[in-house]
């Protein structure tokens, strides 16, 4: 199941994946209400009959100094990452218990541990994403539900194109494996961390930068 704020978006996702034999739904979905957040979780259980894994990747970043940021600028960032990560992780969550376990993948980002000028209120939020991970692997384990977080860096994708050439060659510089991230190396850690090869993991945050930021 697919869900995405953008139709053309899903369209062209579900036509790459139907073309490989998968069976695919989507949906349109803004994860900061929580009645749509019931609706895609009641359209997975008809389209497919269980959960067994979610993704919740969906996010939004602005660039504005804290002084200048609004609480319409702040909300917005925190109700797309932190509260559309919970929303959905609290709606899937009762599917995969009924169903005998599951895994979540909730997406963060490097800057949850280094903070960012110009971006204290993604940096917060993305933080908290880090924070819930781990609360909620403390409460659904019982439940046989695995909760992590994978934290990327600057990755090869539409916002990487809002990014100073200057400032992607200051980050190539500092990245011991020398380039930026591809979709496929974030898509590569989800997966496993979705699959039963991360079956004793719970609760952990993987930073997937090249090696550009290696906290304690």
């Amino acid at each position: 199941m697919l869900a995405d704020r953008s139709r053309t978006a899903l369209d062209e996702a579900v036509d790459t994946l139907a073309a490989t034999g998968s069976k695919v739904a989507a949906l349109e979905v803004d994860v900061t209400e929580a009645a749509e957040v019931k609706n895609v979780v009641e359209a997975t259980l008809s389209a497919f009959g269980r959960v067994d894994g979610l993704v919740t990747s969906a996010g939004v970043e602005s660039s504005i100094p804290a002084l200048e940021l609004t609480d319409d600028d702040f909300d917005t960032v925190v109700e797309v990452n932190l509260k559309g990560t919970f929303l959905c992780a609290r709606g899937f969550a009762p599917a995969m218990i009924d169903g005998g376990g599951g895994s979540i993948v909730t997406i963060s980002s490097a800057l949850a541990f280094s903070g960012r000028v110009n971006g204290a209120h993604y940096a917060a939020a993305k933080a908290g994403v880090v924070s819930l991970t781990k609360s909620l692997a403390l409460e659904w384990g019982q439940h046989a539900v695995r909760v992590n977080c994978v934290a990327p860096g600057i990755i090869d994708t539409p916002l990487a194109g809002h990014v100073p050439a200057e400032q992607l060659a200051a980050y190539v510089s500092r990245t011991p494996l020398g380039r930026i991230g591809s979709a496929e190396d974030v898509a590569n850690t989800v997966r496993f961390l979705l699959s039963a090869g991360g079956g004793y993991i719970t609760g952990q945050t993987i930073l997937v930068n090249g090696g550009f930021l290696m906290p304690s």
